[in-house]
């Protein structure tokens, strides 16, 4: 198994991380969280950085809740190719449906603003960058998949996802996930907020 920490890593944005398994003879792999990164003009460039992975290859997304840090980049993801379904809890996705929609249309205030100023020769600095417009965001919405609380999905033969109620904000959970990988014991991975905990399952 391989993690990559892609964002909030010696900073609390950007939430990333790239999970890397071998399943039946070949990787796969999927990401947990895709969160924005805030915080001023280095945030903006972090935004713009690419994966190192391609979108393309990512089976599926594990989203733990819907703060932007941890959500909003979503809809530059499948922008740029991801196509596969992204998992969350019920309530994270309502929530979504109204945050996602609202970063978009902000980032557009933003760019418009700054237009303005900059014909009037007031703007000074770098123009805002608009990451992702409406209609990125709804094609986004339509790719996720709700999961109800202590419901275990299959996601992949080998990997089982359980979400748990985190309490901090609403349809905030701990993604548990059991990882039977090639020639090795089961493991558990738990994640919410970019803590993780890996441990040998019991039953391995």
């Amino acid at each position: 198994m391989k993690i990559q920490f892609l964002g909030a890593a010696g900073e609390v944005t950007g939430s990333r991380h790239s999970i890397e398994v071998m399943l039946a003879g070949r990787p796969r792999h999927f990401m947990v969280d895709y969160g924005m990164f805030q915080g001023g003009r280095e945030a903006s460039n972090k935004n713009l950085e690419p994966l190192p992975i391609n979108p393309n290859d990512l089976d599926f997304v594990v989203l733990t809740h819907a703060h932007i840090d941890h959500s909003g980049l979503l809809p530059r993801l499948c922008a740029q190719g991801f196509k596969g379904p992204i998992y969350c809890t019920t309530a994270t996705y309502e929530l979504l449906k109204i945050l996602l929609p609202d970063s978009a249309h902000l980032q557009f205030a933003d760019l418009e603003r700054a237009e303005r100023k900059a014909k009037q020769g007031k703007w000074h600095g770098d123009m805002p960058v608009a990451l992702y417009s409406r209609v990125e965001v709804d094609m986004t919405l339509a790719q996720f998949e709700p999961l109800d609380y202590g419901k275990v999905l299959e996601l992949a033969p080998g990997i089982q996802l359980e979400f748990r109620n985190a309490g901090h904000i609403l349809g905030s959970a701990i993604a548990v996930m059991d990882i039977q990988e090639d020639g090795t014991p089961k493991k558990t991975l738990c994640l919410f907020r970019g803590y993780w905990h890996e441990r040998q399952s019991a039953d391995a």
